[in-house]
């Protein structure tokens, strides 16, 4: 019984020691996405207003999406937590966020018919 006791309190210990770790390395990702579209031509546009930082917080959340409106397709990528901005972009400045960061567009497309938005 001391013995799982014992285990169970190191694993515990070494959970609560690597999870700063982790938040670490999901802001450095976050940064690292959010300077890309930046070099890829994106807009950055800040939730200033309380209704654009509802409607950022109410997006897919630090993903590239994408939504057809009128037979064109714009590209967002809204972080309410870290920055509170959105990025907007064309297909052109998409294209060149994936040239930037090839292996993150591997797997297919998703599509929310419900919603109308694109997960590239």
């Amino acid at each position: 019984m001391k013995y799982t006791s014992l285990r169970s309190l190191w694993m515990l210990l070494l959970l609560i020691a690597l999870l700063p770790g982790c938040a670490s390395i999901q802001k450095s990702n976050t940064i690292e996405n959010e300077r890309l579209l930046l070099a890829a031509g994106f807009k950055k546009q800040m939730a200033d207003t309380p209704e654009l930082q509802e409607q950022v917080k109410q997006m897919q959340q630090r993903e590239v999406i994408s939504k057809n409106e009128n037979n064109k397709i714009s590209y967002y990528y809204a972080d309410a937590e870290d920055c509170q901005c959105l990025f907007t972009g064309t297909d052109v400045e998409f294209q060149r966020y994936r040239e930037l960061k090839p292996l993150e567009y591997e797997a297919e497309r998703r599509y929310n018919p419900a919603s109308n938005w694109y997960w590239p």
